[in-house]
């Protein structure tokens, strides 16, 4: 969420410690998890939080069903809609984000 705000960028070192301890949020509380979540998505640049946490490897720990669709797409694995269908998807899922920004004008 700070990432975001302050332009999405962490020097290489950081996101490489960031991608070692990902797996460390399966132990994590589901409470937590959605409390982030929330966090992430109502108080300001939403879409670009979540696109953050698919760059960084997060996304299949916070949104684990979407994060598995797009990412089956992504590698070309079996999937039940095409790899342009899921883009398409991802792109509106942002844009859906994006407009909760706009609409709470935050």
């Amino acid at each position: 969420r700070v990432a975001t705000r302050i332009g999405g960028w962490f020097p290489e070192p950081v996101r490489e410690a960031i991608a070692t301890r990902a797996p460390l949020l399966k132990k994590a509380h589901k409470q937590r998890l959605i409390k982030e979540l929330h966090n992430l998505i109502c108080y300001g640049k939403a879409a670009e939080s979540v696109q953050f946490l698919r760059d960084l490897g997060l996304l299949e720990y916070m949104l684990p069903v979407q994060a598995n669709i797009f990412a089956n797409a992504d590698d070309g694995r079996d999937c039940a809609l095409d790899a342009r269908d899921v883009r398409d998807a991802w792109d509106m899922t942002l844009a859906s984000l994006a407009a909760l920004d706009t609409s709470a004008d935050v």
